[in-house]
């Protein structure tokens, strides 16, 4: 992947058109399976300057050879954030395996009121190990939120235990909004949870330290009722 940047840069000092220089990695990219990675790259920024037009590009090529990766970037520069718009990219690439397209498609069918496939892609994120997709399972299976569905073996269910066990999981893998859902069911006494201040406390630090907040707004308000 430096090959590439380093290339798109001038290599050794070279200085190349843009022309000659999207067509050489583009040479480079399929020698080395990089196609997904140069169109995230110029999405983001990330190593590179950031470039809607050329990561549309290697997006489209790299949705054409059936990567990973290349759908879900084709849909965040032309569905401007809309979920309707979103989501046949997301899809396509999520049934290609892409967890974060497999979350992305579960919060789309949230916003289109479609919980049973929420559930669906949430579950499959939530398989390969995805936080924000445990995260996602979890408020399928809590009884507190109406919005959503679990479903096994054919039969809708919600579960305070089962919710429990994923926003634990997930909160212990990092994700600060499973974090801040912990700590809240902590300091309310939710999911057949007991209230436990020291425990809410823990988890909304964690959550407030990622920037959440909800989580510091929440905090300070432990410690007003303490003080």
């Amino acid at each position: 992947m430096q090959a590439v940047i380093d290339l798109k840069r001038g290599l050794n000092g070279r200085e190349m058109n843009r022309e000659a220089a999207n067509a050489l990695a583009m040479r480079l990219a399929f020698q080395d399976g990089y196609i997904d990675a140069l169109a995230c790259c110029y999405h983001a920024g990330l190593g590179v300057k950031k470039d809607s037009e050329t990561a549309l590009m290697y997006a489209r090529r790299g949705m054409e050879l059936g990567l990973t990766y290349s759908p879900y970037v084709v849909g965040l520069i032309l569905s401007g954030g809309d979920s309707k718009s979103m989501l046949p990219y997301a899809k396509l690439s999520a049934d290609r395996g892409n967890p974060i397209a497999q979350e992305a498609v579960a919060m789309c069918y949230d916003d289109l009121g479609n919980p049973a496939l929420e559930f669906e892609y949430a579950r499959m994120a939530a398989t390969q190990g995805s936080p924000a997709g445990i995260r996602m399972l979890a408020h399928c299976y809590d009884p507190s939120i109406t919005t959503t569905i679990a479903v096994e073996d054919g039969t809708r269910i919600k579960s305070d235990k089962k919710a429990v066990e994923l926003y634990t999981k997930a909160a212990r893998l990092g994700d600060s909004e499973a974090q801040y859902d912990l700590g809240i069911c902590y300091k309310f006494g939710a999911v057949g949870l007991q209230k436990h201040v020291l425990k809410a406390v823990e988890w909304l630090r964690l959550a407030a330290a990622e920037n959440d907040e909800d989580a510091i707004n929440h905090l300070a308000n432990i410690h007003e009722q303490i003080d």
